[in-house]
């Protein structure tokens, strides 16, 4: 299930998800990303992933990053996560992505904000 992060600052966009699926990407966040480009064209992406999700994870959702990215213009997107695993995939395609990606630890959900508003 993914939850909208709410009582973020209005240029961050951000979500909260244990397991999610190709069809929850486009159904709970890209009309999402939508609503809020139409006030903000140019967001921060926040996720907060709350456990390792499984299966193709990674293959899904650059893809779905991509189709977010292709909706918009961003400067930063944080990953929230203890998951190695997923940590790994985002290293692995950040290079291909326009912007700039960084991991954080849950601990360090804060931190990720800060970074996301300098």
């Amino acid at each position: 299930m993914v939850k909208r992060i709410i009582n973020l600052p209005e240029s961050v966009l951000g979500f909260k998800f244990s397991r999610i699926s190709r069809n929850d990407f486009a159904k709970e966040i890209l009309p999402e990303v939508s609503q809020k480009t139409e006030k903000n064209p140019k967001l921060h992406f926040m996720y907060v992933i709350e456990n390792d999700p499984e299966g193709d994870f990674g293959v899904w959702f650059e893809d779905a990053i991509r189709r977010v990215q292709k909706r918009c213009c961003w400067n930063k997107t944080a990953f929230i996560t203890d998951c190695d695993r997923l940590s790994t995939h985002v290293k692995n395609f950040q290079k291909f992505m326009i912007g700039d990606y960084k991991i954080f630890k849950k601990s360090e959900e804060q931190d990720a904000i800060t970074w996301l508003m300098n």
